[in-house]
């Protein structure tokens, strides 16, 4: 399962930068970006590069909002979730 994740990056934007940090490791092919409020093309106006980075073909211009959109593998714990229960100390040849 995953989860959708939403972050407003906009504070890295300094007019120069094309190498963007997603705040969270994303599961591939699932970021979304969004630069005044318009939706980018993946291949055309940004790249996935080694998660949690992406880059963008141009810099966005000071003043610009960057905002992502990614989902992220679940760590357990949420509702209906069940624990996961290790043996401590057994030996598995017996």
């Amino acid at each position: 399962m995953s989860t959708t994740i939403t972050r407003d990056i906009t504070a890295q934007v300094d007019g120069i930068t094309t190498v963007f940090d997603a705040t969270a490791v994303y599961i591939d092919t699932t970021l979304v970006v969004e630069r005044n409020g318009v939706r980018l093309r993946p291949g055309d106006d940004f790249n996935e590069t080694v998660s949690p980075d992406f880059e963008m073909t141009e810099p966005p211009k000071v003043g610009d909002t960057l905002q992502v959109q990614f989902e992220v593998l679940d760590q357990g714990g949420g509702p209906g979730s069940v624990p996961i229960v290790i043996a401590h100390a057994v030996d598995p040849t017996i």
